[in-house]
């Protein structure tokens, strides 16, 4: 896969520039009051070297319903307390639509095999990354015992360990996102891509480190997931409700040690 990125069209570097910048969450700049992230930065730099044109196959609904919604926020500002936030807000959404045009316009101008090679590239560097920042945490923790010296203070009871979320006594699953849930909802779509294509390798991987992120939210957003895919999607089989039951004793059986009934409460 590395070999073959180099002999990837120029669209398709653009596209691959695009999501890691996307993915590298954690990262920051602070400018004129403000945050940058790596993609703000990434999308305007392709959007300059496509010669600003981001011209796609004209607008869906929804994009309708949501550029006029921007619109109406940005006209919103001038009852606004503070000019100095609504400034801010309006250039947020001028970044947020670049991005999205920027991103539609590359994804026009190539074939479907193409944006899933460049997709499948993207979303292994950003499960991997994250699983060796992950480590780095764990180890940092529970190993080494020597937390506070890489640690980031998020809050009064959480800290950003390399890719570790130490909440409280929690080992949550961070990566390179910014958050648990921010990485969820990365990692949640990524697990049903690999799923599609049947990765089997890299879904169970993935699904791994979404349950470690100890996010209730998740959990329950992977429950309505699982149930359609299964059920609606005419996938049931022995094999699944095996897999059921396997994994309602295996959770009744870790759930005697101390450890995880404190994680649980």
């Amino acid at each position: 896969m590395i070999g073959s990125i180099g002999h990837i069209s120029r669209t398709q570097k653009f596209l691959l520039f695009l999501m890691i910048g996307l993915f590298i969450q954690f990262f920051t700049v602070p400018l004129f009051g403000t945050h940058l992230k790596v993609y703000m930065v990434c999308s305007a730099l392709v959007l300059f070297f496509l010669g600003f044109s981001v011209s796609s196959n004209g607008k869906l609904p929804y994009e309708r319903i949501w550029i006029f919604s921007y619109i109406y926020l940005a006209v919103s500002i001038i009852w606004a307390n503070n000019a100095a936030l609504g400034v801010q807000l309006i250039l947020g959404e001028i970044i947020l639509l670049t991005f999205y045009l920027v991103l539609k316009a590359l994804l026009d101008r190539l074939e479907i095999d193409e944006v899933e090679q460049i997709f499948e590239f993207s979303f292994r560097f950003f499960l991997y990354v994250s699983i060796a920042l992950y480590a780095l945490g764990f180890i940092s923790i529970y190993v080494l015992h020597n937390e506070m010296t890489y640690a980031v203070h998020l809050n009064e009871t959480s800290l950003r360990i390399f890719g570790c979320y130490k909440e409280s006594v929690l080992p949550r699953f961070m990566g390179i996102a910014e958050s648990p849930n921010n990485y969820a909802y990365f990692a949640d779509i990524i697990f049903w891509f690999f799923v599609w294509k049947g990765k089997t390798k890299e879904a169970i991987v993935t699904l791994i480190t979404l349950i470690l992120t100890i996010s209730t939210t998740l959990y329950l957003a992977l429950a309505v997931q699982v149930f359609c895919y299964y059920f609606f999607g005419g996938k049931l089989n022995w094999k699944v409700i095996i897999l059921c039951f396997g994994l309602y004793y295996g959770l009744n059986y870790i759930m005697q040690f101390s450890d995880v009934q404190l994680i649980m409460e």
